[in-house]
């Protein structure tokens, strides 16, 4: 009977979305279809989903992705933010098996260079809410549930460090092209509480050009 009544009063654990950052890569070659080799993802789940954040060096156009795959798993894409000749976007796989795996990136025309920033999501159900911005500095509201996630991915030409609000940076690195230069960089946090309108910043040290971010949200599945 006692047993009986600590079993009433258990209570489960709440549903739960988490990330783990992977890293980043990036390739200074003018290309338009990107190959990043073996790339590691982490610990294989029924329930994983690998996002990859992508900025583009264009090359005087406006050249944006048109397809993404991770260990030949076609992603989906999620929000995509465009300044001229810079793209910023976010793209989801769900990519259950393997450790690591080739993502492939391919544009609608050729790059100076690509970069990506890559993270594992586990426990988390389809997108909540996304936000862009092209402004200097880039910044964004985006709501998040309890027990949730945010992800952005931010880009522009100058080699600035760069300054986050609200998601914690998880990266920066330049990027190298022909001719053509810049340095991107990546953020994510979980929140146990819900967020609405939480604000996203991305803030380069100096004045902006093409700047462009893409935020994204997911609570647990």
């Amino acid at each position: 009977m006692m047993w009986a009544s600590l079993m009433m009063g258990a209570s489960a654990a709440p549903a739960l979305a988490t990330r783990t950052y992977l890293g980043e890569a990036h390739n200074g070659s003018a290309l338009t279809t990107y190959t990043f080799s073996s790339v590691g993802l982490g610990t294989a789940a029924a329930d994983r989903k690998i996002v990859v954040g992508v900025t583009g060096i264009g090359q005087n156009n406006n050249f944006y992705v048109t397809s993404v795959t991770v260990g030949g798993v076609g992603a989906t894409l999620v929000k995509a933010t465009m300044n001229a000749d810079r793209p910023a976007e976010l793209w989801i796989a769900p990519v259950p098996g393997g450790t690591s795996g080739d993502i492939v990136v391919t544009f609608t025309g050729g790059q100076s260079a690509c970069g990506i920033g890559v993270w594992a999501l586990y426990g988390a159900g389809g997108v909540h809410a996304t936000a862009g911005s092209t402004a200097d500095p880039m910044s964004a509201g985006i709501d998040c549930p309890a027990n949730g996630v945010v992800i952005g991915i931010g880009t522009d030409m100058n080699e600035y460090a760069f300054t986050w609000t609200g998601p914690t940076e998880d990266f920066e690195d330049h990027v190298r092209g022909s001719g053509y230069n810049g340095t991107f960089t990546g953020a994510s946090a979980q929140y146990a509480t819900t967020q609405t309108g939480l604000t996203v910043t991305c803030d380069p040290s100096g004045t902006a050009y093409h700047p462009a971010m893409a935020a994204a949200s997911w609570g647990p599945a």
